[in-house]
This record gives structure tokens, C-alpha cells and sequence, in this order.
């Protein structure tokens, strides 16, 4: 994963724009929103079968989830970095050699920016580095580094990460400094409990999106259970009665069609205007959705679907107008 302003992930983007104008209607999106258009030509409703589970939405949702933990998991380790950091006792400046150990000068760069970071699985290999800036190391390596996910998302050294997570100045001044300042102290804290607040507002975006999943899903089913009903409907009726009531249920399930594009319609509009904006990163629908196999627009994708469905069952039933002669 990864939160917009410091997380360190390369996502899919597709070239398709399912929120530009002129992009409303279900062909559209069938032809844009999947990238397999196979996967929806494929679809087959019988006239008493059930709509197949919302493969696309129980996906997305898992996806959600999933983010959500992670991100959860990375919010709780720098609050507990941050914490242990601020109950240390930094160095005063007097009377100590604070090389490359302070706050970032005028231009952001730290004291000794110029050296590299020397750190190789978070141990100094150098001397002179004091107890409390390997307390500080050890804290991230426990906390921020410790996240399960670590791992597999990020694999980086503590260096490297501090550097992306907290700035490069502060981890240089971490890794090759020689005591903990107050200054640095503060940055460490500051910079940590910025890197929570990102994941905390994060966390309220994914809990949007789970919402409108949740509000797509109750929408999808509503639907659904409608067709059937009429479906089962024109099934149970004589065969004298045949021709009206294909009549009816015909025109009842271009009703259902058009509500499917009314929230394919609705759903744009909340592509158009994310919980969470972000400068430099990936849109965050692109981010959650980025692992899907088939489609970043998992919404999308299911309620097209779904009128794929609603238009194989107008087709079939349309041959019942036709009467013998």
C-alpha cells in the first residue's frame, strides 16, 4: 500500500477516463470500464436463473479491507515510534559536537547532506554514535519496519525508509549523526506524528469508498430481485396471457436498465470527486484498485453487468412478440 504523500508504490493506471464527459452511458462503459470485454459479452442470464454473486463489488470490498488493515497497522507504528522518540532525553547543543545532528538548514538540507547514509541493517558502522540515536533506530526498526506487511510492500532498509517517511535530512541526521538533538528529536516526533495523521485520513477515505460499496451493492441486489420477480412472473402466466405480459415485463426491464445507468451516472460523479485529494500520487481508486485483475472501476464494471443481463433477458423475451401466423 501506501499513503499519497509518503508511501513509495507504482499503481496501474489505466488509459480509459470512466469520469470524462461524454462517457455516461452502460455501452461505454462496457467498452471502457473492463478490460477484457469478453468478461461481459460472456454473460448469460436464463430466463429463471439468479444473477451470479457481485464478483466485482465482493472484490473491491476485499480489496478495501485488506488497505484498510494495512494502512490501520502503519497509523498505530508511528504513533508508537513517536511516542518512545519524545520520551528520550535529547542532547543539549552545548558543550557537544551536534554534526549533521540538528534541524534541516535554510535550503532543507541537513548539516552533512552530502555524505551518504551509512547504515546497513539499521546498525552504524561507524563510531561515535551515542545510546539514544540507536534507540531511536531501534524504535523504528519495532515499530514503523515491524508492520506485517513490511515486507512484502516495502522491503526497504531502515534508512531508506526513514528517508521516504520522515525526510532525508532527518534520517541522515538518524543514521550519521553523532548525538540526539533536541532539534532532531522534534523533527523525528513532528514528521512521525504527520506520517499518522496521513494514514488517519486515509483510513476515513477507505471508509467512504466501503460505504458507496456497500450503497452500490443494496442498489445492485434491489435490481436484481426485481428482474428475477419479473422473470418468474412471465414464466408463471398461460400461454394465452403470453404475449401481454411479455409486453410489460419487457418494458419494466428497460426501466431496470435505465436505473443501472442512473448509477453508473452517480458513481462517475464520485470518481470526479474523491473523499481524498493528493498532489503527487495516485488517484485513490487507482490506488485501492490497482491489484484487480479485470477493472480499476470495479462499480462500474458490476452494474454493467448487470444491464448486460437486463438486455439478454429484453432479447429473449422480445421473441415472444412474434405470434404464428
Amino acid at each position: 500500500m501506501g499513503s499519497y504523500t509518503v508511501a513509495k508504490v507504482t499503481f496501474r493506471v489505466q488509459e480509459t477516463d470512466p469520469t470524462r464527459a461524454g462517457c455516461s452511458s452502460l455501452r461505454c462503459e462496457l467498452s471502457e470500464v473492463l478490460l477484457d470485454p469478453a468478461v461481459v459479452t460472456a454473460v448469460f442470464f436464463v430466463a429463471l436463473g439468479c444473477f451470479a454473486a457481485f464478483a466485482y463489488v465482493n472484490e473491491a470490498r476485499s480489496c478495501c479491507r485488506e488497505e484498510r488493515r494495512r494502512v490501520a497497522d502503519e497509523r498505530d507504528a508511528f504513533a508508537e515510534f513517536a511516542d518512545r522518540v519524545a520520551g528520550l532525553s535529547p542532547t543539549d547543543a552545548t558543550g557537544h559536537e551536534d554534526a549533521g545532528n540538528g534541524p534541516p538548514s535554510a535550503d532543507g538540507a541537513p548539516a552533512n547532506a552530502g555524505g551518504a547514509i551509512r547504515m546497513q541493517s539499521g546498525r552504524r558502522v561507524d563510531s561515535g554514535w551515542d545510546r539514544d540515536l540507536e534507540r531511536v533506530v531501534g524504535a523504528y526498526r519495532e515499530t514503523v519496519t515491524a508492520v506485517p506487511h513490511y515486507e512484502e510492500e516495502y522491503d526497504d532498509t531502515v534508512a531508506e525508509s526513514l528517508a521516504e517517511e520522515l525526510g532525508y535530512d532527518t534520517a541522515v541526521a538518524t543514521v550519521s549523526g553523532k548525538t540526539l538533538s533536541s532539534g532532531l528529536q522534534s523533527a523525528l516526533v513532528t514528521r512521525s506524528r504527520q506520517a499518522r495523521a496521513n494514514r488517519v485520513e486515509l483510513i476515513d477515505a477507505i471508509d467512504e469508498e466501503l460505504d458507496a460499496l456497500d450503497d452500490a451493492e443494496a442498489t445492485l441486489s434491489t435490481i436484481d430481485r426485481e428482474r428475477r420477480n419479473l422473470l418468474d412472473h412471465l414464466e408463471g402466466v398461460s400461454r394465452a396471457v403470453t404475449f401481454d405480459a411479455a409486453i410489460d415485463v419487457w418494458t419494466r426491464l428497460s426501466q431496470l436498465e435505465e436505473r443501472c445507468e442512473d448509477a453508473v451516472e452517480s458513481r462517475q460523479d464520485q470518481l470526479r470527486d474523491p473523499p481524498m485529494e493528493t498532489d503527487d500520487g495516485p488517484p485513490l481508486y487507482e490506488y485501492l484498485y490497482s491489484s484487480l485483475s479485470e477493472t480499476s472501476y470495479p462499480v462500474l464494471a458490476q452494474f454493467s453487468q448487470l444491464a448486460d443481463g437486463l438486455r439478454a433477458d429484453r432479447r429473449r423475451i422480445e421473441s415472444r412478440f412474434v405470434t404464428p401466423e
